[in-house]
């Protein structure tokens, strides 16, 4: 992936995180814990637009490059895989298939967590080219 796709990356996610609340409402969305879930799709989808269009912005008097930024990006959609694999055990449900999905989303969390920490680095390992 190239450093200007994040731009449309960016955008989808908000888009999506709007046609929620189109679709369900604002009540809905905030009623419950999938407001969480939406205020980390919008700040992920605001840090790839970002991302996608500078090289590098300046806030609180550090300079953060485009990499870190995107790297925030995915640890914000790591947060909502973790989130959504919590809700029906927040929900009170101890089932083996809520606490197999749970499990299942925490590795990928971790997965992504990762993958952010090697963006931010500079690619190493998961490389995003820059235009």
């Amino acid at each position: 992936m190239r450093r200007s796709l994040l731009r449309w990356y960016g955008l989808f996610l908000l888009l999506v995180s709007q046609l929620l609340v189109f679709a369900f409402g604002v009540d809905s969305v905030f009623a419950s814990t999938a407001g969480v879930t939406y205020a980390l799709l919008v700040v992920a989808g605001t840090l790839f637009v970002v991302a996608g269009s500078r090289r590098e912005v300046s806030l609180l008097g550090r300079t953060l490059p485009w990499n870190v930024l995107a790297a925030l990006g995915i640890v914000c959609i790591a947060a909502t895989v973790l989130a959504s694999g919590f809700i029906d055990l927040l929900a009170g449900d101890r089932s083996r298939a809520a606490l197999a999905y749970a499990l299942v989303a925490s590795l990928g969390a971790l997965t992504l967590v990762v993958i952010g920490i090697d963006v931010a680095r500079g690619g190493r390992h998961f490389r995003l080219p820059d235009d």
